[in-house]
């Protein structure tokens, strides 16, 4: 019973860092420095000296993107993770709960449920 408890609150925690995170505004940065990139490819006035130094330029903020975008999913993780870890110290076993499929959808549901009261009451 008590690991259903921390299961709701791992979720809410999470949902609360996913909200706070910017994700689209990273992903969106991904696909325009991509798409930056495909046009220098195909561009015909602009000599490869230049579209190597550029190309290098959108790689490595691609990167950088991407590395940021990873460091938001381990954020976004780190709740499940940290109760895992104090659960287990306490004999409970959070994520048996967590990985079977009762489990991860009753964590889903909690997710919307969670995201649509915060809508109702917040306004957000």
């Amino acid at each position: 019973m008590f690991a259903w408890v921390l299961l709701v609150v791992a979720t809410c925690a999470a949902v609360e860092v996913a909200i706070r995170l910017p994700l689209l505004a990273t992903v969106q940065r991904i696909v325009r420095h991509s798409k930056r990139s495909a046009i220098i490819i195909r561009a015909k006035a602009i000599s490869d000296h230049w579209k190597e130094k550029s190309l290098q330029l959108h790689a490595l903020r691609i990167f950088k993107y991407s590395l940021l975008l990873f460091a938001f999913i381990v954020m976004i993780v780190a709740p499940f993770f940290l109760l895992n870890v104090l659960s287990s110290a306490a004999n409970i076993k959070l994520s048996d709960q967590l990985l079977t499929l009762v489990g991860t959808l009753a964590s889903v549901s909690v997710a919307f449920a969670y995201i649509t009261l915060r809508r109702r009451f917040l306004g957000e």
